[in-house]
C-alpha cells in the first residue's frame, strides 16, 4: 500500500475469478472510498500472463509512488515478469 502526494491511497493485490489469479490494483480517496477516476471504479484488474496459459498466477507484489505521481507495481512470478518485459519492448515501452 502507498499513500500518493494528494492524500490519495493505492493498494496492490490479485483478484480471483475461481481458476486464476489477476495482477489488480485499488485507489481510494483519503477518506477511503474507491477513486471513481482510477478506471472509473477505482480498481484495475490486468491480466498479465498469457491466456493460453492453463492457470495463471499474476499477483501484485510490490507498490511504489514515482515523484511525479505514476505508479509502479510489480509481481515475483517469474514466467509473468518475462512476459511483462516481452510485452513492454514489443510495445515500445522499454
Amino acid at each position: 500500500m502507498a499513500i500518493q502526494d494528494d492524500g490519495k491511497i493505492v493498494a496492490a493485490g490479485y483478484s480471483f475469478d475461481g481458476a486464476n489469479t489477476d495482477f489488480a490494483l485499488v485507489r481510494c480517496d483519503e477518506n477511503g472510498e474507491p477513486d471513481q477516476t482510477f478506471d472509473t471504479d477505482g480498481i484495475v484488474i490486468t491480466q498479465v500472463a498469457s491466456p493460453v496459459v492453463l492457470m495463471r498466477f499474476d499477483e501484485a507484489r510490490a507498490l511504489a509512488i514515482q515523484a511525479d505521481g505514476k505508479i509502479i507495481a510489480a509481481e515475483n512470478h517469474i514466467i509473468a515478469r518475462t512476459m511483462i518485459l516481452l510485452w513492454s519492448a514489443m510495445n515500445n515501452f522499454l
